[in-house]
């Protein structure tokens, strides 16, 4: 069984050199068997380096990091899965200018990196919030004069559904929670995020913005006064949470690069209870995402 706590020292034990990092990742994205990405044939040998593998019917080789998240890094492997468990262990994350003095790398080099890993940390939607959850909007943004709100404006616009259960000591927590970040308040902008992240058997509590009714043909809607988040204490205190780790370590993000700190934030939140499983997961997730260019990076949406 996994441990809680995953330290450095457990890392450096696992991975000592660049090798033991090469064996590992090789493991992750071969698991389920090698299936050739130009042919589709199974069958292979060693290619020319002993960790490459060789399709037997095209000839097409590949590394253990060809067609991955790491696919062209331009720092040494062990580094690279350093910084993934300091962006995936570490509760506060770490902002690409301390990155970039801790492993000696330019900004420009950690911020391209730093891209990748959270499009690892995108949520696959398999497993959708269920039984009883509140859910809320709220915005991100420094404050803006003659905006309040749910006016338009600068600031992002989020929704957030979180699920209440009972912690062992029978009290009322958090279990998993996403986010979205959406063009504006409405019914329809809505609607994608309750598709895709809500269990449709839930019972789901909101305030009583008008936005929620219309979804209440599908879903148990109830809708309740806020009282200025004194209704739905755990949810706020989970937004206020996200907020500070938003201000505290990365100080501003951008509109078009908001949901990408919003997947970092609940990859890490959905599996705190067990922070190797979370190195686990992203190296995995590394695996399984295409290479994508900087070019590609700056304009994600």
């Amino acid at each position: 069984m996994a441990k809680k706590d995953f330290t450095i020292f457990d890392l450096m034990a696992r991975f000592p050199d660049e090798k033991s990092c090469i064996i590992y990742l090789s493991e992750q994205k071969w698991a389920s068997g090698y299936c050739c990405i130009k042919c589709g044939s199974t069958k292979n040998k060693q290619g020319k380096k002993k960790d490459n593998k060789r399709c037997k019917t095209c000839g097409y080789e590949e590394s253990p990091t060809s067609n991955t998240l790491f696919h062209k890094i331009k720092f040494p492997l062990q580094k690279a899965f350093y910084i993934c468990y300091q962006l995936s262990v570490n509760k506060k994350g770490m902002s690409t200018l301390e990155l970039s003095r801790q492993y000696g790398l330019s900004q420009k080099t950690c911020w391209f990196f730093k891209r990748k890993v959270q499009k690892a940390m995108v949520s696959s939607d398999a497993h959708p919030l269920e039984d009883v959850l509140e859910i809320d909007e709220f915005s991100i943004g420094s404050h803006e004069k003659e905006k309040p709100g749910r006016s338009d404006g600068k600031k992002k616009k989020v929704i957030l559904g979180v699920e209440i259960v009972l912690n062992k000591k029978e009290k009322l927590t958090i279990g998993r929670a996403y986010s979205r970040v959406i063009d504006d308040y409405s019914t329809q902008s809505f609607k994608p995020f309750f598709e895709e992240k809500i269990n449709a058997k839930s019972t789901i509590f909101t305030d009583l913005w008008s936005s929620y009714k219309p979804l209440s043909n599908k879903y148990d809607i109830n809708q309740e006064k806020s009282n200025n988040g004194e209704s739905m204490k755990l949810l706020h205190t989970h937004i206020m949470n996200m907020k500070g780790w938003l201000r505290g370590i990365h100080h501003h993000i951008s509109t078009k690069h908001a949901q990408c700190y919003m997947d970092e934030y609940h990859f890490k939140f959905n599996r705190r209870l067990n922070l190797e499983n979370c190195f686990d997961k992203l190296i995995l997730g590394m695996t399984k995402n295409e290479w994508f260019s900087y070019k590609m990076a700056s304009q994600t949406t």
